[in-house]
């Protein structure tokens, strides 16, 4: 429903999933993330309640933290939204390339300066900009587990997977 811009189907859908799996924490921050894009991108008091609850599941888990975070940022607190970006990110392993775009948040956070994510990858070192590809394309893997009835998502992660030459990735996304 996502796909097809009904957002609110969407988010209707996600809320008889957490009512029939509540200790689902993958389900609440779906959830979470479908409020927060009805929002236009704002988490709002309900989606923040999902995060809350998928956090208390999954106390490891780094998306709920990614968007309280966001939450606690858009609201002036900087130092907690900080906090729980720094949590999160330290949650995720060194080589995770979600770390590497995270952490690009992070310092653009802490100096208050605005980068579109394209203009982090090009200011960044090789490696660097591999961890960023890497890390979106992890992201969009990651969102597809969660959401799987998205074709053109699929394509996109089976084309990202052929441009960086990760073949068994390309592989199990097929």
């Amino acid at each position: 429903r996502a796909q097809a811009g009904d957002y609110f189907g969407a988010a209707q859908a996600l809320e008889r999933a957490v009512a029939l799996r509540p200790g689902s924490a993958g389900d609440w921050t779906a959830l979470g993330e479908m409020l927060t894009e009805l929002n236009e991108g704002k988490p709002d008091a309900d989606a923040t309640r999902a995060f809350r609850r998928a956090l208390a599941l999954d106390p490891a888990a780094p998306g709920p933290r990614y968007y309280l975070g966001r939450a606690e940022l858009a609201a002036g607190r900087k130092a907690e939204g900080l906090k729980l970006w720094r949590e999160a990110a330290a949650a995720l392993a060194a080589a995770d390339p979600r770390r590497a775009a995270l952490e690009a948040e992070i310092r653009t956070a802490e100096t208050g300066t605005p980068a579109s994510p394209a203009a982090e990858i090009a200011a960044a070192d090789p490696a660097a900009q591999q961890a960023a590809i890497r890390g979106m394309v992890a992201n969009l893997a990651a969102r597809l587990e969660t959401a799987p009835d998205d074709p053109q998502g699929w394509a996109r992660l089976v084309r990202a997977y052929t441009v960086l030459g990760d073949t068994p990735a390309r592989d199990r996304a097929l």
